[in-house]
């Protein structure tokens, strides 16, 4: 039997080496977030005396609570897109996306305060408007969505309560579409 030659074993034990490198290397890639998580959901803020979403009159409230279960910081994108009523003429409008960064472990709440105030439109909304509309979320991690409706009759003899988990829906991560106007913290939104 042949002895490996010192040439080939020094090759061999080369190559494992780099190869160890990079695997290293490109397991430290695969760490960063190669998907973006979408959630969705239905919106509505403020009072309603039946004929604005011609549903009943009657008071009503969205939140949607975010939870980032990562070990990293979760980036967010949020756009608000308000509904259109049929026969409109013109569609709803949809807001400038809003960027909210998440810390491990920290939770945040959309509620109507926010949904009303903090998404900007190229033709700034009533602010006594009912609020009707759809939420979209798109993370760079994956997050807990839940949303809360709530509804109360004008007269505030009946109320209900709703709470739904936000289905995620993975697709190939993409850069921000546009630069986002104001940015959200845990401790409020600025400019």
């Amino acid at each position: 039997m042949q002895k490996p030659s010192p040439g080939l074993a020094l090759a061999s034990a080369l190559f494992f080496v780099v190869v160890g490198f990079a695997e290293r290397s490109i397991a430290g890639k695969s760490d960063r977030r190669a998907d973006a998580y979408q959630y969705g959901t239905s919106v509505a803020c403020g009072t309603d005396s039946g004929g604005v979403r011609g549903i009943a009159g009657g008071v009503y409230a969205t939140s949607v609570a975010l939870l980032d279960p990562g070990s990293r910081p979760a980036t967010i994108q949020a756009t608000l897109a308000l509904s259109q009523r049929i026969g409109d003429s013109e569609p709803g409008p949809v807001s400038s996306p809003l960027a909210i960064a998440l810390d491990p472990g920290h939770a945040l709440e959309l509620a109507c305060d926010e949904i009303a105030n903090d998404f900007v439109f190229a033709t700034p909304r009533s602010a006594s408007e009912p609020i009707s509309g759809f939420l979209a979320l798109e993370s760079d991690g994956p997050l807990e969505a839940q949303s809360s409706f709530a509804e109360t009759t004008t007269s505030g003899s009946e109320a209900s309560l709703e709470v739904v988990s936000l289905a995620e829906r993975r697709v190939p991560a993409r850069p921000p579409r546009v630069v986002p106007r104001r940015s959200c913290q845990f401790g409020g939104c600025r400019t």
